[in-house]
């Protein structure tokens, strides 16, 4: 079995609907165990835990957003 955990942050919903998108196609997968979270409620300390993050952001100006940089967990 493969944990993955796919981590977004989104200001307008675009990233949101990628993400669960992602997370519906992978959860397809056979011994494929998914959750979705956001940026904002991620504990860095607890991705030790997955074998697979992926990882999706809103960007203004070429930069992260706020939330995004500032995620310490």
């Amino acid at each position: 079995m493969s944990k993955v955990i796919v981590v977004y942050e989104s200001l307008l919903g675009n990233t949101r609907s990628v993400a669960e998108k992602i997370t519906e196609g992978a959860k397809q997968v056979p011994g494929a165990d998914v959750e979705i979270t956001t940026v904002k409620k991620l504990r860095l300390n607890d991705l030790e835990k997955y074998d697979k993050i992926l990882i999706g952001f809103s960007t203004h100006m070429g930069h992260p957003t706020r939330d995004t940089r500032q995620t310490g967990g």
